[in-house]
């Protein structure tokens, strides 16, 4: 139900002036169609705390270079391929 982008109201209004979280929250409720749900309002919320928790991470400098998060997903994925192709030991179960 949502029809605009979330990340434009994470903190900073169009004119460039901080806003506080309640602001931020109520813009982000505003942009909303008017049948949203509140699901939708709750998904919108959570949306823009990962935002900013994800804000909070890059100041902090807490970053994973793409190429190592490249790396780390393939050899997931590879393990994952390994050992659902492997042989079923069901005595286990």
């Amino acid at each position: 139900m949502t029809n605009q982008n979330p990340d434009k109201d994470a903190g900073h209004h169009a004119s460039g002036v901080n806003l506080t979280e309640k602001e931020v929250a109520l813009t982000a409720i505003r942009s909303l169609d008017a049948d949203a749900s509140l699901d939708d309002i709750r998904n919108r919320i959570d949306l823009l705390l990962a935002l900013r928790g994800a804000e909070q991470d890059v100041e902090r400098g807490e970053l994973v270079p793409h190429e190592q998060v490249a790396a780390e997903f393939t050899s997931w994925v590879t393990a994952w391929r390994t050992k659902s192709s492997g042989p079923s030991d069901r005595s286990e179960i």
